[in-house]
């Protein structure tokens, strides 16, 4: 901010969206509006890589 904040000032505060499924049902209520994918998993799946575990022989 420029100027310090006086009293008289005004300021508007609002809800903002974290575009979480479980949100937008709890919070807004708004489930029929949601436009994600509520069922697919999330970027840590997307970005896992496959770790088994070595069986067998040690090289």
């Amino acid at each position: 901010m420029s100027e310090p904040v006086t009293l008289g000032d005004t300021f508007l505060i609002m809800a903002g969206c974290d575009k979480q499924f479980s949100t937008c049902q709890a919070k807004f209520d708004n489930v029929a509006n949601f436009s994600g994918f509520p069922h697919m998993a999330g970027n840590d799946f997307a970005l896992s890589v496959a770790n088994p575990r070595r069986q067998g022989r040690q090289e």
